[in-house]
C-alpha cells in the first residue's frame, strides 16, 4: 500500500478572500455612510473636531463627486473580487482556477491603487489638512490590509512579474492623483488668504507674544539701528508715539517679519482686521505663511501702529505712502541704517529706531500652516521660536523706550531685558 503526501494549503490562502471581503464590506459601510451624511447635508458621528474640517474641506471633492463615494465604490468593487469566486463555482475546475487567477490579480491591482491614494490622502492630512480624521485612518488601514492580503493570500508563480505590475500601477496612480488633486490644492490654499483670521488663531498669538516674554535667548542678529540725536525727525500724528511698518504682502521677507512685529505690537494693545496672507507663489520662499495688515486696525493706550502694504500677493498696488512716510524712507531705508536703500521691509519706530530687513528667515516657515507656526512659536526650543521671539522681545525693548517702560509687566519681563542687553548701545 502507497501513501500519498497532501501538499499542506497554508491558511492564509484559504481565508484571505473571506478576510479580504469582510475588510471591503466593512470600508464600502463606512464610506456609504460618509456619503449619506455628505449627501444629506448631515453632521457625521465623530469624537473629535477633524472630522468636519476634512470632510467639507475642499479636498473631500474629487471631479465634482464626494470622495466617500469614490471610496464605497471601490470597497464594493474589491468585495466582489474577492468573494465572487467562492459564491461563484464552476464545474470545470480549469474555468474556476482561471476566475481565481484573474480576480487574484484584479484585487491586487486595486488593492495597490488604493493603497497609494490612502497614502496620499495620509500626506494631506499631515501637511496640508493639519487635522486628524479617524474615518480616514480607518480607511487607510483598510486599503493597507487589502494589499498585504492580496499578496501573502495566494501562491504566486511569477513575482517578479508581479512587482512589475504594482510598480507600473503605483506609478500611474500615483501621477493619476496628483494630476486630479493638483487644482483642488491651488484652490484649497487660496481659499484661506485673505480672509480674516479665527479667534482660535488670534489667541494663539497672544498666547505666544506672552510666553515669549520669558524667552531670554539673545537674537542670531540684530538690524535695529538707532537714529543718532540731533537728526531731525517728523513729529507723530498724535499724542502717542507711532511704529510705522512699509511692507508688501507679495514678499516672503516682509511675511516672516509680521510674525515678531504682531507678537511685540499684542503685548501693547489688539489687532481687528488681520487676515490670512501668503506671499508670492512666484517669489523666493514661495507661498511664505503669514499675515496682511491691510485694511487692519489696531488699538493701544501706549502707542499707535501705521502699517503700509505697498502691493498685494500678486504685485498689484494696495496702498501708497504718503509724502512724509516718503520722505522717511528716503532717509532712513539707507546704509547706513539699512543694508541696501529702499528694502522691505521697513520699521520706524517713534523718531530713535529703524529697522530694514528682516533676521527671520522665510525658509523656516515652508509648507506650514499658520496654526502650526504659532504651536511651533509655543515650543520655545524650536527652530521656528528662536528667531521670531527673540526679534520680537527687541522691537519690544525698543517700544518700552518710546512708552517709557510702560506696561512694566512687559517692559520688565525677563525675555525683554535680555534681548536689550543684546543690542547693547543701540537701545541705551
Amino acid at each position: 500500500m502507497i501513501r500519498t503526501r497532501h501538499r499542506h494549503t497554508p491558511w492564509i490562502y484559504r481565508w484571505s478572500r473571506p478576510l479580504m471581503g469582510g475588510i471591503a464590506t466593512a470600508g464600502a459601510l463606512t464610506t456609504g455612510y460618509l456619503t449619506a451624511s455628505k449627501l444629506l447635508d448631515q453632521a457625521t458621528a465623530c469624537p473629535i473636531k477633524g472630522c468636519e474640517q476634512v470632510l467639507n474641506g475642499p479636498y473631500a471633492t474629487v471631479l465634482g463627486v464626494p470622495l466617500s463615494l469614490w471610496g464605497c465604490l471601490a470597497y464594493i468593487t474589491m468585495a466582489v473580487l474577492a468573494l465572487g469566486p467562492l459564491l461563484l463555482r464552476f464545474r470545470k475546475r480549469q474555468q474556476q482556477g482561471n476566475l481565481e487567477q484573474l480576480t487574484a490579480l484584479l484585487l491586487f491591482i486595486g488593492a495597490t491603487a488604493m493603497m497609494i491614494f490612502s497614502g496620499y490622502l495620509m500626506y494631506l492630512l499631515a501637511f496640508q489638512i493639519h487635522a486628524v480624521c479617524p474615518y480616514c485612518i480607518v480607511s487607510a488601514l483598510f486599503s493597507f490590509s487589502l494589499f498585504i492580503l492580496a499578496v501573502v493570500g495566494r501562491d504566486w508563480l511569477d513575482r517578479g512579474q508581479l512587482v512589475f505590475i504594482g510598480i507600473i500601477v503605483a506609478i500611474v496612480t500615483l501621477i493619476g492623483t496628483l494630476w486630479v488633486y493638483s487644482p483642488i490644492h491651488t484652490t484649497a490654499r487660496a481659499a484661506e488668504i485673505d480672509q480674516p483670521i479665527s479667534s482660535n488663531f488670534l489667541n494663539s498669538l497672544k498666547q505666544a507674544s506672552q510666553q515669549g516674554l520669558t524667552y531670554t535667548v539673545k537674537p542670531n542678529q540684530i538690524l535695529l539701528r538707532a537714529i543718532p540725536p540731533g537728526v531731525s525727525t517728523p513729529k507723530p500724528p498724535g499724542k502717542l508715539p507711532e511704529v510705522l511698518y512699509i511692507g508688501a504682502d507679495y514678499c516672503p521677507f516682509c511675511a516672516s517679519l509680521r510674525w515678531s512685529l504682531t507678537l511685540a505690537l499684542l503685548r501693547f494693545g489688539e489687532f481687528d482686521g488681520l487676515k490670512y496672507m501668503r506671499s508670492s507663489p512666484t517669489d523666493n520662499f514661495p507661498d511664505t505663511p503669514t499675515f496682511s495688515f491691510y485694511q487692519s486696525s489696531y488699538k493701544s493706550s501706549y502707542l499707535t501702529f501705521t502699517p503700509v502694504e505697498l502691493q498685494d500677493r500678486e504685485g498689484q498696488p494696495l496702498q501708497k505712502p504718503t509724502p512724509s512716510q516718503d520722505s522717511l524712507l528716503a532717509k532712513f531705508d539707507v546704509p547706513p541704517y539699512s543694508f541696501s536703500p529702499g528694502g522691505i521691509p521697513f520699521i520706524y519706530i517713534g523718531g530713535r529706531y529703524v529697522q530694514s530687513g528682516t533676521p527671520v528667515s522665510p525658509e523656516i516657515l515652508q509648507n506650514l500652516s499658520w496654526q502650526q507656526v504659532a504651536e511651533q512659536l509655543q515650543t520655545t526650543n524650536s527652530s521656528i521660536a528662536q528667531p521670531i521671539l527673540s526679534n520680537a522681545n527687541l522691537l519690544t525693548a525698543a517700544f518700552c523706550r518710546l512708552t517709557k517702560q510702560v506696561p512694566s509687566n512687559v517692559c520688565k519681563a525677563p525675555g525683554v531685558v535680555a534681548a536689550a542687553a543684546a543690542a547693547g548701545a543701540v537701545l541705551k
